[in-house]
């Protein structure tokens, strides 16, 4: 294992965070031509630096990746768009399992703190509530399917913000 292994892995994967980021909030979405080379890029530079047991932490990371969008659409329904969930597969297959772990709990945490931006800003708060009550009635009693940002005067959100939040700080906590 060398010394510049962090370093190069965590570049790009500061990298793909920023890109990813910038085309989410300006156009909506998270390009393949970005997230699937990092797949690959990790994978192979994993593999590189660390032989068999990179190759491992990089297949393991991209599959807690999936797993815990997978555990997420279980729960909430489609909770994640397509790119989201890729990007989280780029920071398995860069950093590892233990990574995705640590940043899919600081996301879902910044997930919480960015979506009250549009509510405060907009000063929508009452009608939120009110549209909250009515999803859950719709689907909890109803039994009918609801669209998390149908009828939303706030819109949908970027996840990509908190998903950068959240392996910023994932970045801080288990270290660069």
């Amino acid at each position: 294992m060398t010394y510049v292994q962090p370093w190069v892995l965590n570049g790009i994967a500061a990298m793909a965070l920023l890109v990813a980021t910038y085309t989410d909030v300006r156009e909506g979405k998270i390009y393949n031509k970005l997230t699937f080379p990092c797949i690959i890029i990790g994978f192979l530079l994993n593999t590189l630096f660390s032989g068999f047991a990179g190759s491992w932490q990089s297949i393991s990371g991209v599959a807690v990746a999936f797993l815990i969008a997978l555990a997420l659409t279980f729960c909430l329904g489609p909770a994640l768009g397509g790119g989201d969930i890729k990007l989280l597969a780029v920071m398995g297959a860069l950093r590892g399992p233990e990574f995705v772990l640590w940043a899919a709990l600081y996301t879902a945490l910044a997930g919480g703190v960015l979506v009250m931006v549009p509510l405060i800003r907009g000063r929508i708060l009452g009608y939120t509530l009110r549209n909250l009550g009515m999803n859950l009635f719709r689907k909890c009693v109803l039994r009918e399917p609801i669209s998390v940002a149908e009828g939303s005067r706030g819109g949908k959100q970027p996840f990509s913000v908190a998903i950068l939040a959240g392996a910023l700080i994932a970045f801080w906590k288990v270290g660069w």
